[in-house]
């Protein structure tokens, strides 16, 4: 069958029938193939033009019938895509001022506060370690191999985690808040196995600044950060 190309602009009638339109574009749909049509795509557009329409029907009279009987539909479809497009929008955004309350002021605190030489261990390396500007062991493993071998010997994401602040020491460490707080590793079971090794951590590192995501619903349990000194840089601060 031909293939049709239909340039298409929408209509106030047509956006005020929103609310019907699932089932009047269902019922278009179903007339394109009572007349032997078949609707093969819509696109929404810039320019001159709202919408374009790909159609196969069996010559030109089946294809401006069935273009007068479905305006109002094509039009309900592009709001819904606009809608979806709004909302993907609004994601994004509202992301990205998580990642600048979080992340970003992490790192901008860090290059402030941290000494020159210092190292930090974190695992989102990359807001955070490039406004940070200091030293990263990546708590990820992705580009520190001794972290990497540290997470293999295991057995356990605790006891590598402690292995990693005792073998390598680092001067800053960022967390997930609850991962201290609650004691909880975000991949399962305890963040700290013992009360030894809690006790250990927090004789070793303080508390210095926790940040919280504007849209804390978006991150959940990821959304608040907290950032841990070496006591002995606290002190000497």
């Amino acid at each position: 069958m031909p293939t049709y190309i239909s340039l298409i602009n929408f209509t106030q009638k047509g956006a005020e029938s929103i609310k019907d339109g699932p089932k009047r574009l269902e019922a278009a749909k179903q007339r394109f193939r009572d007349a032997g049509a078949e609707l093969k795509a819509f696109y929404l557009v810039t320019g001159q033009y709202d919408a374009v329409s790909i159609v196969e029907a069996p010559n030109d009279e089946v294809v401006a019938k069935l273009a007068l009987g479905t305006a109002a539909a094509f039009a309900v479809l592009a709001i819904a895509w606009v809608r979806e497009i709004a909302h993907t929008y609004r994601y994004e955004k509202e992301f990205q001022a998580n990642e600048i309350a979080t992340r970003k002021a992490v790192g901008l605190w860090l290059d402030r506060n941290a000494a020159p030489d210092a190292t930090v261990a974190m695992e989102a390396i990359g807001y955070q370690g490039t406004y940070a500007h200091r030293r990263v062991i990546d708590l990820a493993g992705l580009i520190s191999p001794r972290v990497t071998a540290l997470m293999r010997e295991g057995p356990t994401p605790a006891r590598a985690f402690a292995r990693i602040v005792h073998e390598l020491a680092p001067d800053y460490i960022v967390l997930r808040s609850f991962e201290v707080d609650r004691n909880r590793n975000r991949n399962g079971g305890p963040f700290f196995e013992t009360a030894r090794a809690e006790s250990v951590f927090h004789r070793a590192y303080g508390d210095r600044l926790r940040v919280t995501a504007p849209f804390a619903a978006l991150w959940g349990g990821g959304a608040r950060l907290t950032v841990y000194a070496r006591r002995a840089n606290m002190e000497r601060q």
